[in-house]
């Protein structure tokens, strides 16, 4: 597909026109991104990919009703297809429809079991303050990969909020020790460690840690969450709030909305109103 003169033409099929709105998208140019894709729709209506696509662009657009509507679509014509559903799901959960979103997980799970589809699900039933049901699924995960850091850190979590401390420790050292030697960059990795250490009460370590990746990536929004996440499991409020402000300037909205370590600061007048 190519965009001439405003009229778009196929010159190789419907995978070639999906990559060439991706290559538009990846220019920002969203305008020529999303005519490709709804000629694509408009061209081959009763092909699920197309409607998938379509609504992965506008998800990422923050488009949340008209994604979700491109990916019921989707699933309606390809039921057996994990990826709609599990897309879906998390539109529901940017729009902070949690039953919605546990149902669309459930059902991905259903349709693809394994740890990944399980650890969406147990993200849902976490941010609902279901914390047995994200420990037994995230349990899972574990069994499933043992040498997961990540793994092991939402068990530590959801431990920690059932009040087994102890428990919740160790996994916290083991996902510390696991984290040390995995995959990605320094900077990733201190910073997830930052709110591990907190959550195990080596609140000075962790402060220092995050206060120093912070400083040195400035307005990075996951990096700004993690940094809120370890000033809040350390008490330290004010600077948690401070934190999730800037992280929400940077887009991050879902994870601060729902996150229970967060509650606290999100009563705070002064992030209430712009979450």
């Amino acid at each position: 597909y190519a965009l001439t003169g405003g009229i778009v033409t196929n010159h190789g099929g419907d995978g070639a026109g999906r990559n060439a709105a991706d290559v538009y998208e990846t220019l920002s140019r969203d305008a020529e991104a999303e005519e490709i894709y709804g000629r694509l729709v408009e061209d081959q209506p009763l092909h699920w990919k197309n409607h998938y696509w379509y609504g992965r662009f506008l998800y990422r657009k923050g488009n949340l009703k008209a994604a979700a509507s491109a990916l019921e679509r989707a699933h309606e014509l390809s039921p057996e297809a994990d990826e709609p559903i599990t897309l879906l799901g998390f539109c529901h959960l940017a729009a902070g429809d949690l039953e919605k979103a546990r149902r669309d997980f459930e059902e991905a799970l259903a349709l693809d079991p394994g740890p990944r589809a399980q650890h969406r699900l147990g993200l849902a039933h976490y941010y609902a303050h279901d914390f047995e049901k994200s420990l037994e699924l995230w349990s899972q995960v574990v069994s499933a990969d043992p040498e997961s850091a990540a793994a092991h850190g939402d068990v530590a979590d959801a431990l920690r909020q059932l009040g087994r401390t102890d428990e919740a420790r160790r996994h916290y050292r083991t996902a510390l020790e696991l984290y040390a030697r995995a995959p990605g960059s320094e900077a990733d990795r201190d910073a997830w460690r930052a709110q591990v250490l907190a959550s195990d009460g080596r609140c000075r370590e962790a402060t220092t840690q995050i206060e120093r990746i912070l400083g040195e990536h400035p307005g990075d929004s996951s990096f700004l969450y993690y940094g809120a996440l370890t000033a809040s499991r350390c008490g330290l409020d004010e600077r948690a709030a401070e934190l999730v402000l800037e992280s929400i300037g940077g887009g991050n909205v879902v994870s601060i909305w729902f996150d229970p370590d967060l509650a606290k600061v999100r009563r705070d007048p002064r992030v209430h109103r712009p979450l």
